[in-house]
């Protein structure tokens, strides 16, 4: 259990933001024609409205900074450049996906391992395989096999964002796992290599495409072996014809270009 914040933090948190209302103020107060009588007709003798709109203000974007910063997090002691740099992006990368206030409580935060990328997945109804393809299909072009939603053929998930926010580590290539190739969904599944999901694979996409206007499985194709379609085969996703395209095969098939990506429990 955590200790509840201290009057002296309290203290400290008010002076903060009394400091950058008054900072603000002398801001505004230095750029604009104001005589004196104006002054006390127009902002002093009306103070209570004043209050009343920046209350509110300051009250929404204060209450903003610490969610996104403190409440959503585990508390930690020490400082964490790489996952707080990790924690905005995708935040902001949300944001862009239409997750306006994305839900993240349960994330700890963690370190940096060389070679591999993070994905965090916020908890929300939304965040589908469906509703990802629709993001991707707003930036560039997409096919997918069936005419219908993914959400009614995709009927298994190792891991959903619906029931909770949750962190995916995946080697951070362009090409899905080389060391994967001429494994199929069954092999994997057999061997206990845990891979990824059809929605991890499309979030993927549309960061890389974010980040870099690139595409990723440019010469291979990612076996989604995180997923199953409602007949028991394995989605697989891929970048060809200038389209992302979206398809699947059986759960034996293998091939060296059929590659799955594995995800790693950091």
């Amino acid at each position: 259990m955590t200790d509840m914040i201290t009057q002296q933090q309290e203290k400290q948190i008010v002076r903060l933001t009394e400091d950058a209302a008054n900072k603000a103020a002398k801001e505004v107060l230095a750029g604009l024609p104001l005589d004196k009588d104006t002054a006390q007709k127009v902002v002093i003798e009306k103070g209570d409205e004043l209050q009343a709109v920046l209350v509110p203000v300051i009250s929404a974007s204060l209450s903003e900074f610490i969610a996104k910063k403190v409440n959503i997090l585990i508390k930690v002691g020490d400082s964490n450049p790489y996952f707080d740099q990790q924690f905005d992006y995708w935040v902001e990368l949300w944001k862009k996906l239409g997750i306006k206030d994305p839900n993240f409580n349960g994330i700890k935060p963690f370190i940096e391992h060389a070679g591999y990328r993070p994905l965090i997945l916020p908890k929300h109804e939304l965040v589908t395989s469906q509703y990802l393809y629709d993001r991707c299909r707003e930036r560039f072009n997409c096919w997918k096999f069936c005419n219908g939603s993914l959400d009614k053929v995709v009927i298994k998930n190792d891991r959903d964002p619906r029931a909770g926010a949750y962190v995916a580590w995946f080697r951070d290539r362009v090409e899905a796992d080389e060391e994967l190739k001429n494994l199929s969904a069954a092999e994997l599944k057999e061997n206990d290599i845990p891979g990824i999901t059809l929605l991890e694979r499309e979030l993927m996409e549309y960061d890389q495409f974010d980040r870099t206007s690139g595409h990723i499985d440019i010469n291979n194709a990612t076996l989604c072996s995180g997923s199953r379609y409602d007949g028991g085969d394995v989605p697989r996703v891929g970048w060809s014809g200038g389209e992302l395209l979206v398809d699947w095969d059986a759960p034996r098939s293998a091939s060296d270009r059929l590659r799955s990506r594995q995800q790693f429990p950091f």
